[in-house]
């Protein structure tokens, strides 16, 4: 039985992906990002005090590259990437901005990209501290997470972050409808849209892990 649509080659546009990513080539805005996994990523340095909020900032990214936003970070290999990278090749500040707040309705932090927040690596915590208008820096020697005022931000320069191309390009096309197609057979598994794109994601970081397991 064929589908209401066209058929999308799911899993091999991220098998496809996932060898760019393993042999470098993975598709960043311009020469001057840096990739890094799934994403791609710039420091734009100079006196940012033109700017007068974090909304600013986010805006300065975004005027960068499609989809770019200030730094969020998913796990330890990332913050270790961005922590080196700044030591042999930005060579910023100490403090850099993170992409995160504090949502006091949901009583937690969160991405302003809207990633899901599955990685902490803070200074110290402090139980009694005052939460409300708190956002993050990164201590760029250690890789180390401070809180500090949304009002009083490290503004020598920000860290931009955006996906590849690939992941761009690809991802988005494996869920269309409700339907994925899986490379071993001609089957198509209905789910949400939602669960779909988790799934199309959760392939390619396994695809990804192994490509760097060899």
């Amino acid at each position: 039985m064929e589908p209401p649509f066209p058929a999308v080659p799911g899993l091999l546009c991220l098998l496809a992906a996932a060898a760019a990513s393993s042999s470098g080539a993975a598709e960043c805005p311009s020469s001057a990002w840096i990739p890094f996994g799934s994403s791609c990523y710039i420091f734009l340095q100079g006196s940012l005090n033109e700017l007068d909020s974090i909304d600013d900032v986010r805006d300065l990214c975004k005027g960068n590259a499609s989809g770019a936003d200030i730094i969020s970070i998913k796990n330890k290999e990332e913050n270790t990437f961005i922590q080196e990278t700044f030591k042999n090749h930005w060579q910023g500040p100490d403090y850099i901005l993170l992409g995160m707040f504090f949502d006091t309705d949901d009583n937690a932090f969160k991405w302003f990209d809207k990633s899901e927040m599955k990685f902490t690596n803070w200074i110290e915590e402090e139980s009694n501290e005052e939460l409300l208008n708190t956002c993050a820096s990164m201590h760029t020697k250690s890789g180390g997470w401070r809180k500090i005022s949304c009002e009083d931000l490290p503004l020598t320069g920000t860290l931009c972050k955006t996906a590849s191309a690939y992941e761009k390009m690809y991802l988005p096309g494996v869920c269309t409808g409700n339907l994925i197609q899986r490379s071993s057979s001609s089957q198509y598994t209905e789910m949400s849209h939602v669960t779909c794109i988790q799934s199309a994601q959760s392939e390619l970081q396994t695809i990804q892990t192994h490509e760097t397991g060899k």
